[in-house]
C-alpha cells in the first residue's frame, strides 16, 4: 500500500471515532437529555405516537435510533431518522401484564462513538368508561340479607358493593335460576364482584321456593315476581332511611339468570294482557306488587331488565311503552330455547332472539347478547358479556 493511502485511511479512522492528536481514543457523545419519560394509555393502537425520543449530540447531529433493550415483545418501534417512537404490538399493552418500560435506545452520530440513554414509558390503566370499567380494586360482601316480610330462608340475597366508592351507585336486583328449588347464590360471585368494580350495587336474590308440586305454576309465578318487587322495595325503603348501601333509587335495574330470568320478564304483564279469572288470581295473592312480600310504601319500578337464558310465554306482553331489555343467551341453550320452545308444562316460550325482535319492532332500546354455546348456564360464564351489559346500562343512568 501506498503511503499516501495508509495515511487517508488513518486519517478517516480517526475522524470517524472522535479522535486527535492529543486524544487516541474516541469521545462520547454527550447527550443534551439523557432520560425521557412518556405516558400511554393501554389498548393504543398500532401507530399511535408515544413521543419524540430525539436528541443532540455536542459535537454534531445524530444520524440514526434503534431500541436496544426493554422493548418487550415488541410493543413499541422507533423511526431511525427522527427518533418518534410509535406503538407497533397493541395487543401486547396491557396495563395488567406491564404498569412500567424502561427502553433503552441508542443514538449513532456521525463523528463521534455511540451514546446510549433510557426512556421510561408508564402504561396507564384505560378507565374511559365509569360504570363499565373497573375502576374500584375492592368488594364488600353481605351474605343472606333479609329484604322481606316471609321471615324464611327465601326472601334473602347476597349484597355486593364497592368498598372504596362514596355513591350513590346504582342498583342491579338480580334473581337466580334453580327450577323453584331455593337458587345457589353462589352463582353470581363473579357477576357481583365484576359489577361492584364498575360502581354497582348487585343485590343476588331467592325468591319464594316452595316444593315444585306445593303451587300450581301460577301461584308460584305470581309470589316470585314479587318477591323481586319487594327486594327493590326495600332498597328504596333503605334510601329513605339510613340509605346502607349508598343506592341511588333513580338507578335500579332489574335481571335475571334462569327461572330468574323468566319472573323479570313477567313483570311486563299488566291487568290488559291476561283473563279476568287471572286478574282474580294475582289480587287474591296481593295483586301485582304483593306489598304483602314486604316493604309496603315504597315504589318497585326499575328502568331496565337484563335476561340470561330467559323466555316469554306471550311476546303480546312487550309493549312500546315498556323499559329496555337486554338478553343474554346461548344459542343452542338445551333447557330454554333461544328462539321458540316448549316449557316443562307443555308450554310455549319465546326466547331471546324473538323477544329482542318484538322490541326492536316496538322501537324499544334492547340489545342482544348471543353465545354459541349449548350449555344452559353460558350467560353466567360469560365475562365479556358482564362487560357488554354495563354497556347496555350506561345510557340509561341518570
Amino acid at each position: 500500500m501506498k503511503p499516501t493511502a495508509k495515511l487517508f485511511l488513518f486519517l478517516l479512522f480517526s475522524s470517524l471515532l472522535g479522535c486527535n492528536e492529543d486524544n487516541p481514543e474516541p469521545d462520547p457523545c454527550e447527550l443534551s437529555s439523557p432520560d425521557l419519560t412518556f405516558s400511554i394509555q393501554e389498548n393504543s393502537v398500532d401507530g399511535t405516537l408515544l413521543g419524540n425520543a430525539a436528541i443532540e449530540s455536542s459535537e454534531s447531529a445524530v444520524i440514526g435510533y434503534t431500541i436496544t433493550e426493554g422493548n418487550t415483545d415488541n410493543i413499541f418501534t422507533i423511526d431511525a431518522s427522527t427518533g418518534d417512537i410509535s406503538v407497533s404490538n397493541s395487543e401486547a399493552l396491557d396495563y395488567e401484564q406491564i404498569q412500567l418500560l424502561t427502553l433503552t435506545v441508542q443514538a449513532e452520530s456521525n463523528d463521534c462513538i455511540t451514546g446510549s440513554y433510557k426512556v421510561l414509558v408508564n402504561v396507564l390503566n384505560e378507565l374511559d368508561e365509569s360504570y363499565v370499567d373497573p375502576f374500584f380494586t375492592s368488594v364488600l360482601k353481605d351474605v343472606f340479607v333479609v329484604y322481606g316480610s316471609a321471615n324464611t330462608s327465601d326472601q334473602v340475597m347476597d349484597v355486593y358493593y364497592p368498598a372504596d366508592a362514596a355513591g350513590p351507585h346504582p342498583l342491579f336486583v338480580i334473581a337466580g335460576g334453580g327450577r323453584w328449588y331455593p337458587s345457589d347464590l353462589g352463582n353470581f360471585i363473579d357477576m357481583g364482584n365484576r359489577m361492584a368494580k364498575a360502581g354497582y350495587v348487585v343485590a343476588a336474590i331467592r325468591y319464594i321456593s316452595d316444593i315444585p308440586d306445593a303451587m300450581n305454576p301460577q301461584e308460584r309465578t305470581i309470589i316470585g315476581v314479587q318477591d323481586l318487587r319487594a327486594a327493590i322495595r326495600y332498597f328504596r325503603k333503605s334510601a329513605s332511611e339510613d340509605n346502607q348501601y349508598n343506592i341511588d333509587p333513580d338507578n335500579i335495574f332489574l335481571g335475571g339468570f334462569g327461572t330468574g330470568a323468566f319472573l323479570a320478564l313477567q313483570t311486563y304483564i299488566t291487568e290488559d294482557d291476561i283473563s279476568a279469572v287471572d286478574l282474580e288470581t294475582v289480587n287474591s295473592y296481593g295483586g301485582f306488587e304483593g306489598e304483602n312480600r314486604g316493604n309496603a310504601g315504597f315504589p318497585s319500578s326499575f328502568k331496565a331488565i337484563v335476561a340470561m337464558a330467559g323466555a316469554v310465554y306471550d311476546l303480546n306482553w312487550i309493549d312500546d311503552n315498556e323499559v329496555p331489555v337486554c338478553c343474554v343467551h346461548a344459542t343452542g341453550d338445551q333447557e330454554v330455547a333461544f328462539g321458540a320452545g316448549t316449557s316443562r308444562n307443555g308450554l310455549t316460550t319465546y326466547g331471546s332472539s324473538l323477544i329482542i325482535d318484538r322490541a326492536t319492532e316496538l322501537g324499544l332500546y334492547n340489545k342482544l347478547i348471543a353465545i354459541e354455546s349449548n350449555r344452559h348456564d353460558a350467560p353466567m360464564e360469560c365475562d365479556e358479556c358482564y362487560v357488554e351489559v354495563l354497556k347496555f346500562l350506561k345510557p340509561l343512568l341518570e
